[in-house]
């Protein structure tokens, strides 16, 4: 027998990191000549967290984002899907 699950999302909220990277910050970085990452990973830009970032304080800022968007309060959730990279 299925249970069937009822819910919606009711807000969702990003964030990304101050500092961003582009191509050829990543090729000096990882030792590769200048378009590197461009011809072979189709990379432009990525992004960065740096001190005093964390994975925790950038997920604060999207939840309260995601709250906003709702017109909720933290006290309001029951569940939160995080669907993130790092």
């Amino acid at each position: 027998m299925f249970t069937h699950q009822h819910f919606r999302i009711a807000g969702s909220g990003t964030y990304f990191p101050k500092e961003i990277l582009t191509a050829e910050q990543i090729d000096q970085l990882i030792g590769k000549p200048s378009g590197w990452t461009k011809k072979h990973v189709g990379v432009l830009r990525r992004y960065r967290c740096q001190s005093p970032e964390t994975i925790g304080t950038m997920a604060k800022v999207a939840v309260t984002k995601a709250l906003q968007d709702a017109g909720m309060h933290w006290a309001d959730i029951d569940l939160i899907i995080d669907c993130s990279t790092s």
